[in-house]
Formats: C-alpha cells, sequence, structure tokens
C-alpha cells in the first residue's frame, strides 16, 4: 500500500491549526489526516485484516494544554483533571460512530489509536473520560489493541482481551511512574524507563487472533497466524516505537500517534 503517515491530532494540535493539518492531506501524498476520526483497512497478502479506527480523544475528553487560557503558561492538566469535552455534539456524534464502526468490524484485528491514553502510570495517568466510556466499547467489541500518546513513555498493559500501549517516547522518554497507583496492577505489563527511546514489544502467537476465536461472525483464518519461523524477522520481539507490525500481517502497518 502507499507508504505515509496515519495522523490524528492531539492536544498541541488542538492549540494551533487542525484544520490546516487535515486541509493537507491534499498536498502531500505522505501525509493522511481525512478527519478528526476516521478508519481504514490493511490486507496482508494472505488475507489478514487489521481494521484501525483513529479518533480525537481532545474532542472526546477536553483539552489537557492550557497554554494562553486565563494567563496560564505550560499548564498541562493530568487524565483525571480534564474538565470534558468543550463541544458535546461533536463529541456524541464520535462517540456514536465509534461504537457503530466497532461493532461492525469484521476484521481479524481490529485496533484503536487516540492522542490519550486510557491506562498509564505515567506523567499524566489514566484519562478518567476513556476508562468510563471508551473502555467498555473496547471491552464489548474485543478490540485487540488501543494505541496512545500524549505520556512521553513507553509502556504496555493487558486488560482483558485489549492490549494498551502507550508509544508516547519517539522524542523523549520519561521515566515518569507517578501515576502506578493508578492503573490496576493487575493489568500493568512493562514500562521502559531508561534511554532516549522506547521500544515496544509486541507477543508473539500462534493461535488465531482473539476476534477470530471470540466471535462467531469473523471467519477464521489458521493458515495466517504468526508463528515465531514466519515472524523471525522481529529480531528479539522488539519494535521501535511508534511502529506497530501486526503479528499475523506481512506488511508493516503503522499507527503515527502525532502531537505527544
Amino acid at each position: 500500500g502507499p507508504r505515509h503517515f496515519r495522523v490524528l491530532a492531539g492536544n498541541h494540535d488542538h492549540n494551533g491549526n487542525v484544520t490546516a493539518q487535515i486541509a493537507y492531506s491534499s498536498r502531500s501524498p505522505r501525509w493522511s489526516f481525512p478527519d478528526l476520526y476516521y478508519d481504514f483497512i490493511e490486507r496482508s497478502a494472505d488475507g489478514v485484516t487489521a481494521h484501525f479506527v483513529m479518533i480525537d480523544t481532545v474532542v472526546l475528553a477536553g483539552q489537557s494544554q492550557l497554554d494562553g487560557v486565563d494567563g496560564r503558561e505550560g499548564v498541562s492538566l493530568k487524565g483525571n483533571e480534564l474538565a470534558g469535552t468543550e463541544m458535546p455534539e461533536r463529541a456524541e456524534a464520535q462517540w456514536q460512530w465509534i461504537n457503530r464502526t466497532l461493532a461492525h468490524s469484521q476484521s481479524d484485528f481490529l485496533i484503536v489509536a487516540g492522542h490519550y491514553p486510557v491506562w498509564s502510570i505515567c506523567e499524566h495517568g489514566p484519562t478518567t473520560q476513556l476508562v468510563s466510556r471508551l473502555k467498555p466499547m473496547l471491552d464489548a467489541n474485543r478490540v485487540s489493541a488501543y494505541l496512545a500518546g500524549h505520556d512521553h513513555c513507553a509502556q504496555a498493559f493487558q486488560d482483558g482481551a485489549v492490549a494498551y500501549h502507550g508509544i508516547g517516547a519517539s522524542n523523549i522518554c520519561d521515566p515518569s511512574t507517578a501515576h502506578k497507583d493508578a492503573v490496576p496492577a493487575n493489568v500493568f505489563r512493562w514500562h521502559y524507563d531508561t534511554g532516549p527511546l522506547g521500544v515496544l514489544k509486541v507477543p508473539l502467537r500462534t493461535s488465531t487472533s482473539p476476534r477470530q476465536a471470540s466471535s462467531p461472525t469473523t471467519t477464521r483464518h489458521p493458515a495466517s497466524c504468526c508463528t515465531r519461523r514466519r515472524c523471525s524477522h522481529l529480531v528479539g520481539d522488539e519494535l521501535p516505537v511508534g511502529l506497530l507490525r501486526s503479528a499475523s500481517l506481512d506488511t508493516c502497518l503503522t499507527a503515527q500517534v502525532v502531537g505527544s
């Protein structure tokens, strides 16, 4: 497929001109940002599909960056301090779209990406609005993974069937674990706390995807399941932050979470 960035907006982008970022999609073939929220499907050579659902968490949960508000500069709210959406009608329309899109997905892997994290042990911590409203949707539709930025760290969680990956350490890696007690201990899996860059560890499985195993409406593709032999090009199961290489796809699927 085309080699380009799949873009979504974060708090800094919404403090700037996010409309211009969307419009730039018509000027550069390397920039794909069709709307504040959108989805796309990638298919491997052997027919395995990955459905990516890109959402705007700033519209859903509120603006964390208060630069210029009431004379405040450099103020960034924690995930449990967000006031909620400033655009209730637009937020509700997006919530309905997310729920509908997830429910109708028939892909082997279903991956949601948003700027704010659901779970985080790092500087900003969990996002209350996403824990209360997005997480139930992810659970109900057996989403494979949720990818987030915002916190400048690399971290991983497994909560039920959903894997949560914090991939905000592409430019700096903040070792903060300020919110480790705000996340259920049984869901925490991994945190990278040293060095200028993080790495995202993806476990390789020899079984069908969780969505294939659980959904009677999804066709099984046992021949497409990844084994360590087929995925031997992954060294030590470690991938650079910002890059998700699906365990059963031959292609490299990129979800770039910008504005972290």
